[in-house]
């Protein structure tokens, strides 16, 4: 989107103006405990089952 608007929704929406690359991303979660992530990616999941935003990916 950035490539083809000039800006993108992390810009737009949450000010972020460098977009770490995946691998970035990745080297900074290895250091992360599964257990501190997965109450949130719970709550998350449970919303969008709530919600039937995964229905369409079953």
């Amino acid at each position: 989107m950035a490539e083809n608007k000039g800006h993108n929704n992390a810009q737009s929406l949450f000010g972020v103006h460098q977009i770490p690359s995946d691998n970035r991303i990745r080297d900074l979660l290895d250091e992360v405990e599964p257990s501190q992530i997965f109450p949130m990616f719970w709550e998350i999941f449970r919303v969008l089952e709530q919600t039937d935003h995964l229905s369409g990916f079953r």
